[in-house]
């Protein structure tokens, strides 16, 4: 995927009114990404952010060399509550992919 493209195609994903990356948008953008693209969720339920009736997070997903950021509603604590009841959409944007150094703690023997 060039650069033009993947810019084309955050631009469509940022204008797409959906509460989460499993609506079906009839063929439009996410039907684009998912099945025509073939892109995949990296990781997702990064940076919670959680509030009395339900929480936002992050899921990462890769098309190409690219990364793009979803953040919504990621779970609903009252099992009344519907995505429209809350009444958040999802935003997208683009990530970059940063490698960390950790350590990891070993008893010595």
């Amino acid at each position: 995927m060039e650069r033009l493209e993947f810019e084309s195609l955050l631009e469509e994903l940022k204008g797409v009114k959906v509460y989460n990356i499993d609506n079906d948008d009839n063929g439009g953008v996410l039907d684009k990404l998912f099945n025509e693209l073939k892109a995949e969720i990296v990781t997702s339920d990064l940076d919670i952010d959680k509030h009395r009736w339900y929480e936002l997070s992050t899921t990462v997903i890769q098309v190409g060399d690219y990364f793009i950021g979803a953040r919504g509603v990621s779970q609903m604590y009252s099992e009344s509550s519907t995505y429209s009841d809350i009444s958040v959409y999802l935003k997208f944007f683009e990530m970059v992919r940063e490698e960390v150094q950790t350590y990891e703690y070993h008893e010595a023997k």
